[in-house]
């Protein structure tokens, strides 16, 4: 059900410097340990998802028994779930990464001591629209970014609260 860490990452890579969508499937894409890594321009990771309960007819999803409502879940077991920006060496002439879309995901950290969203400090404008985030317990987005958008989300037992900040 779902895919591998390996063939999400490659398939943002394929996009590289050409920038474009990255569509998941409604299933679970199993993640483990590794971050999805980000480190390009205009890149969109987007899923089919219904992350708002009202939408869901399942039981209640807990941190030791997720749930989707029949969207793109992407779960980790422990370390940031999608890191953004690890490197300046795939920008498009500015000195921080622009135009990152993460939107229509159910994002779930099992408890994770980390971030469903790491921003690793060269990062500006990004989009997190309509995604579900679930189980984190650092926080659900570190973020600093100049130019955000953060809308129509959810957030659920994330013990250390839904934005917070890591590094400068």
């Amino acid at each position: 059900n779902g895919s591998t860490t390996g063939s999400i990452e490659w398939a943002l890579n394929t996009l590289g410097t050409n920038g474009g969508l990255v569509w998941l499937n409604p299933g679970i894409y199993p993640c483990a340990s590794t971050s999805l890594v980000i480190d390009w321009d205009w890149i969109t990771i987007e899923g089919a998802s219904a992350a708002y309960w009202s939408e869901y007819n399942n039981p209640y999803p807990t941190l030791s028994t997720p749930g989707t409502p029949g969207g793109a879940q992407i779960t980790w077991t422990s370390g940031n779930g999608i890191t953004i920006g690890t490197t300046t060496a795939n920008m498009h002439g500015d000195t921080r990464h622009k135009g990152i879309t993460i939107a229509d995901l159910d994002l779930y950290g099992s408890n994770s001591a980390a971030y469903a969203i790491y921003d690793a400090a060269h990062t500006d404008s990004v989009t997190v629209d309509n995604s579900l985030f679930q189980g984190w317990q650092t926080a659900a987005i570190d973020e600093s970014w100049d130019t955000h958008w953060i809308t129509n989300n959810n957030f659920q037992s994330n013990n250390g609260g839904e934005i917070g900040r890591a590094s400068c």
